[in-house]
């Protein structure tokens, strides 16, 4: 579990941050990147690192919502291991936040 609890990685901070900021190329430039960045499997754990009370409110309302997108789009390409594997983690995020 000790995946769970790293901090969100750097670039997608840096993307959100753009994203939220008041720069309309910058939030253009963000909105494609993360678009892009939640069709890789990095995603997954880059969710649910940003579903933490340690991140601003909003990266956590966006990393549920990156969460969701990805267990809707993508959760059947997944191993039955990797899936279980995600499910322990979202309930431990999911508990850890109650």
């Amino acid at each position: 579990m000790a995946a769970i609890l790293q901090q969100p990685p750097a670039d997608l901070v840096q993307a959100l941050n753009a994203l939220y900021g008041t720069d309309p190329a910058l939030q253009q430039q963000a909105k494609s990147w993360l678009e892009q960045y939640n069709t890789t499997a990095a995603s997954w754990t880059g969710s649910l690192s940003l579903i933490n009370p340690a991140v601003p409110l909003e990266a956590q309302f966006f990393g549920c919502n990156m969460l969701l997108t990805k267990v809707k789009r993508d959760w059947a390409s997944l191993n039955n291991e990797e899936m279980h594997a995600m499910l322990q983690r979202i309930e431990y995020v999911m508990m850890r936040r109650g």
